[in-house]
């Protein structure tokens, strides 16, 4: 028997492996099963987050973040972000209870601590987008958090999608716009701006239309001016023109009056798309088209003669229209 089964301390011997220990083996099960233990528990905390923010209203949603605050990730930070900001857009007496609860300074704090503890490039995008857009929707503008997400987001440009990256720079181009945060939020936005903008020429043309259009309302409303990319979103808009709806049109428009920059064939696709659409546009969008055309100096007389028509008998329009 013995010449037939040596010990395994007689096999690491002629084979040069060393066998592992009893000791060794349990302490790796332990730390693996903390680390799913970990993952489950990251997954519960989301769907608790979740669930409280549709059955719960605020005081539930609050209740639930207060409860699992400590014990978050960046994904649990950023759904519960996004959940009250969602919560907000749609009543805005919501958020003005939202603004005097401490947790969500709590919440805002640790957001920014979870961003900071993060090496380069290991920002997940979807966080980032979350949790900048809710900022914008709340119009809220921390200064550390917002130079935590900045930095984090140019570090990361790469793993954007188009949707991701178009509306972070909606956010961050709304938070400088907004009154009283564009010290808060301006500053940091030049990099940002200009790291997409090196991204989108590399790959715009895996952008919809939608993208480029919010894209494009971005950099205008930042005032980040780049010629270069007005002139490469134009040539992507051209033939996408028929698969912009209304409100994409109108963006496009403003967008490219706001940043003087004129194209033609963009001008005139637009416009030919618009006057068949005109019955479906909006006050606010309608006034927005014309007046990123008249801005530009562009001028499309069945356009303009058709749009006087709709405004003179359809449109009720307010005064910050005319």
């Amino acid at each position: 028997l013995e010449a037939g089964f040596s010990s395994s301390a007689g096999q690491a011997r002629m084979t040069g492996i060393q066998p592992t220990s009893t000791s060794s083996h349990s302490a790796k099960t332990r730390k693996a099963r903390q680390h799913t233990g970990k993952r489950h528990s990251f997954q519960w905390i989301n769907g608790q987050i979740i669930a409280a923010s549709e059955h719960g209203g605020l005081d539930g949603l609050l209740q639930t973040v207060s409860m699992h605050l400590e014990h978050m990730n960046l994904v649990n930070l950023s759904t519960a972000i996004h959940r009250l900001a969602k919560l907000c857009s749609r009543d805005h007496n919501v958020q003005a209870k939202l603004l005097k609860q401490p947790v969500l300074e709590q919440l805002l704090d640790t957001i920014s601590a979870a961003f900071g503890a993060l090496q380069p490039g290991e920002a997940q995008p979807q966080s980032l987008n979350n949790v900048a857009w809710s900022l914008a929707t709340m119009r809220l503008a921390p200064r550390p958090l917002i130079q935590a997400m900045a930095s984090s987001a140019v570090a990361n440009i790469n793993s954007f999608k188009p949707f991701e990256l178009s509306t972070m720079l909606w956010a961050f181009a709304k938070l400088g716009a907004s009154d009283g945060m564009s010290s808060s939020a301006s500053w940091c936005v030049k990099p940002l701006f200009h790291a997409s903008a090196a991204h989108i020429l590399k790959h715009g043309h895996n952008f919809a239309f939608r993208c480029l259009a919010t894209t494009a309302w971005a950099f205008a409303t930042s005032r980040q001016r780049n010629a270069r990319l007005f002139r490469q979103i134009a040539t992507q808009m051209v033939p996408m023109v028929h698969a912009a709806n209304c409100q994409e049109m109108a963006n496009t428009a403003w967008a490219f009056g706001t940043a003087d920059f004129h194209d033609d064939r963009l001008f005139n696709e637009l416009a030919d798309k618009a006057l068949l659409r005109l019955p479906e546009f909006k006050p606010q969008e309608l006034s927005n088209i014309l007046w990123g055309f008249a801005t530009n100096g562009f001028f499309h007389e069945a356009f303009f003669t058709a749009a006087a028509q709709v405004v003179v008998h359809q449109l009720d329009l307010q005064a910050q229209h005319l």
